[in-house]
């Protein structure tokens, strides 16, 4: 939609790689890999419970580096993360991470960054990720403030990846994030500049209020994209 001719990786598992067969994708070049049969209908607390959570997050380091040793950079999103409008990088840099702005105490325990949104162009920082993931404070985003400082970095702003946790725990208040939101004509924004994307579980009842916020303001913008996207989420999630 914002990227045609794009090349996507997923890793997925089998059933899901049947499902999407199913979808009439033309404006992007899709390849699956069954990388996550073994976790296939596991939730989080089961993950975490079984000692899996940690395997589970390492796999997106490996479809990373498949990535990389087919194309000289690569955008890693979660599955939970959509789109607004495009996406663009700095060139210059080897890695962009996206800061989670949350407040000072969550930074704390689980670090500044958020794991689940980050571009490379080094295939060896992701080996260097996936080898000191067990050392890594909070699963696989804390290590990521040691680990930056060995590779010309820079950040996403705060238009990226925007998820429930800058509502639910904000640097300053609820009522600065919520001053921050604004519709004009067609474009939602945050802080004056175009939302570029939203990570968010649209099922999860403590994301409720932000998901409802977010919904009003793609109806009040009239963004056809963005309201196609939640509604087939909506419609997968039934």
């Amino acid at each position: 939609m914002y990227h045609p001719g794009s090349h996507v990786f997923l890793a997925t598992d089998s059933a899901s790689i049947v499902r999407l067969q199913a979808f009439n994708i033309s404006n992007i070049i899709v390849y699956t890999y069954p990388l996550m049969n073994e976790y296939s209908g596991l939730g989080r607390s089961r993950l975490e419970s079984e000692n899996l959570f940690l395997k589970l997050l390492s796999v997106k380091m490996d479809i990373l580096r498949i990535s990389l040793s087919k194309f000289s950079d690569s955008l890693y999103l979660d599955s939970d993360v959509f789109l607004l409008n495009p996406v663009c990088v700095d060139p210059t840099s080897e890695l962009m991470l996206s800061y989670s702005y949350i407040s000072q105490k969550l930074q704390n325990d689980v670090g500044i960054f958020n794991a689940g949104y980050l571009w490379t162009s080094s295939i060896q920082f992701v080996e260097e990720w996936k080898d000191q993931l067990m050392n890594s404070k909070y699963y696989d985003q804390h290590i990521l403030q040691e680990l930056c400082i060995n590779y010309k970095h820079s950040f996403f702003d705060a238009a990226h990846n925007i998820m429930p946790w800058r509502l639910l725990t904000p640097i300053k208040s609820k009522e600065d994030f919520l001053g921050s939101l604004s519709v004009e004509n067609t474009f939602v924004l945050i802080n004056g500049k175009k939302m570029i994307s939203i990570h968010t579980h649209l099922n999860r009842p403590d994301f409720s209020e932000f998901n409802k916020i977010i919904l009003k303001m793609l109806f009040n913008a009239c963004h056809t994209n963005g309201l196609t996207i939640v509604d087939h989420i909506n419609f997968r999630n039934r």
